[in-house]
């Protein structure tokens, strides 16, 4: 977005008119004459045209649009609200999953019936239903990353080896498989790299949450006794953050909150006065690379810049469908809501009429709104809320005040370096005459003040601020909003303003270094009185024409 509003457009360009075409225009003689020019004013100074085309490429393509389907002109900002990726959604916490396996009676007494040397041989299954927070009831996980981290404590006098055996976890179709060997009384610690490894949870295809450990041990005796009892306690920890992808039902877990802020550009110069559009909306686009529907809301929609109108409810913001799920991996599920005046409380435009620089968006996020269904997620997956205010110039502007501020080097403009033949001890005044076809439904009244570097006031020039300088194109408010024409410009209307500026005005702008002018310009649509509604088309155009008359008193 450009740092120039809009309605400043046609006085900066009358500046610029001015300061950028008088310099040049010196070098002429006093017996040039064009055709089509009044006598008395016969040096053009400048001449343009512009249409809305002009104007739109000028600003940025992405707030400043022509939608070809409406046929109006619009500012649209673009604001991602809301944005969850996989890692966000943290749905499957580490687990941790103990059991023990001892030594009943009658096996320690055949432990220690044994020579010393010999070998007691047992196997023993573990199963463990994983329990998940929010419910989640998961069948597969990959992991990309992360580790199965083993500890064992052994309450036995004797040494063991052997085998920790989880078949369901396999790395390119072999199970993981710990050797294992504990010193008596002792403990161990073992950490193996989940990496590109498979957990199945489904025992078999039909089930979920479902994990078979096997242990198979061999106990060296080494004549202490043991007693029923001994044995061994597993810990394993496994890290299900570190994730590829999951498959499965993920759960329901709290909704996530989220705040974020749209910059509204068009009424930052603002400075007094209504803009009130008609038709303004967001269009929300959700975006889902996730195999999981979900619930957005807007618990609100604020502008903490406004006096009356603060916040922005009703049936738009939280009658929004629901998000539907990628149909597979690599895919993009695509949601779109608009929320429209009609369906806001006070009406979108009521909130925007007051012109706020920006609004804040609370939203609000819930996974599997629907309950227990299938689920996939990637470590790549995410969901993106985008809002789209989109403002199209089907509206009124009432007394709308503006003001910028641009730079100048008036020394430099007005040839006061020696160049040329015309030095400005010769000139007695300027007498300017700006003529301008108004194809545009605005008429603008406004004021021009040249300042020093510190924003110091030298001088004022050109526009009476009582009256306008451009009239508004003619249109017919007479026909009902269901005409073709209603809100369209038909005619151009002409307005022709003189002004002068004298050597001794010429010389303060010198003398005191002008650097800076101040544009301080007030618009109002036609029939904005009324509050009759305008429509901006690509075909509207303003003609411009400067040219200039300089009585001199140079001696030859």
């Amino acid at each position: 977005m450009k740092n120039t509003s809009t309605w400043l457009v046609y006085p900066i360009i009358l500046v610029f008119l001015i300061s950028g075409c008088m310099r040049e225009e010196f070098i002429l003689n006093d017996q040039l004459s064009v055709s089509g020019l009044d006598p008395s004013f016969a040096i053009p100074l400048g001449y343009t045209t512009l249409n809305l085309g002009d104007i739109e490429r000028a600003f940025d393509s992405e707030n400043f649009i022509y939608n070809e389907q409406e046929a109006v002109f619009a500012f649209v900002y673009r604001q991602e609200i809301a944005r969850l990726s996989a890692s966000d959604l943290a749905l499957i916490s580490s687990q941790d999953i103990g059991f023990e396996v001892v030594l009943s009676d009658g096996q320690a007494t055949a432990l220690n019936a044994l020579p010393v040397g010999q070998t007691f041989e047992f196997s023993y299954p573990a199963e463990i239903d994983l329990t998940f927070e929010n419910g989640p009831e998961i069948e597969t996980v990959t992991f990309n990353a992360g580790l199965l981290a083993l500890n064992i404590a052994s309450t036995l006098p004797q040494n063991a080896d052997g085998t920790l055996t989880i078949p369901a976890l396999t790395l390119d179709g072999t199970p993981l498989q710990i050797p294992i060997s504990v010193s008596a009384n002792s403990t161990l610690e073992i950490e193996v790299d989940l990496n590109n490894y498979v957990l199945d949870l489904t025992q078999g295809g039909s089930g979920f949450n479902y994990l078979l450990v096997n242990v198979d041990l061999a106990i060296a005796s080494s004549g202490a006794p043991a007693s029923g009892g001994d044995g061994f306690s597993f810990e394993l920890t496994f890290d299900f953050n570190a994730f590829e992808s999951i498959y499965g039902y993920l759960g329901t877990p709290p909704a996530y909150t989220y705040l974020d802020t749209q910059f509204v550009d068009l009424f930052k110069n603002l400075i007094d006065g209504t803009l009130f559009f008609a038709e303004p909306r967001i269009d929300l686009t959700i975006a889902n690379t996730s195999g999981i529907p979900f619930e957005i809301n807007l618990s609100g929609v604020f502008a903490p810049e406004n006096q009356v109108e603060t916040a922005l409810g009703g049936p738009d913001l939280t009658n929004i469908p629901t998000i539907i799920a990628a149909p597979n991996p690599g895919l993009v599920g695509t949601t779109v809501h608009t929320i429209t005046s009609q369906g806001t409380i006070p009406s979108l435009s009521t909130v925007l009429q007051e012109g706020p620089f920006e609004l804040l968006y609370e939203t609000n996020v819930q996974l599997n709104p629907q309950g227990n269904i299938q689920n996939w997620l990637l470590d790549s997956s995410y969901l993106a809320c985008t809002a789209e205010l989109f403002l199209p110039f089907y509206c009124y502007a009432d007394n709308f005040a503006v003001a910028d501020t641009i730079d100048l080097d008036f020394e430099s403009i007005l040839g006061n370096d020696g160049e040329g033949p015309i030095d400005w001890q010769d000139v007695k005044r300027m007498q300017l005459r700006l003529v301008a076809d108004n194809g545009l439904p605005i008429e603008m009244f406004g004021q021009v003040y040249f300042t020093d570097s510190l924003y110091n006031v030298i001088d004022s020039l050109y526009f009476d601020s009582n009256s306008a300088f451009l009239a508004s194109g003619f249109i017919d408010f007479s026909l009902p909003p269901s005409h073709p024409d209603h809100g369209r410009v038909l005619s151009e209307t002409r307005t022709i303003r003189d002004s002068e500026l004298t050597r001794d005005e010429i010389t303060v702008l010198l003398n005191e270094s002008a650097k800076k002018v101040i544009l301080k310009a007030r618009s109002n649509t036609s029939g904005a009185g009324s509050q009759e509604l305008v429509r901006f088309y690509p075909e509207y155009e303003l003609k411009m024409k400067l040219s200039a008359k300089i009585d001199t008193q140079i001696e030859l």
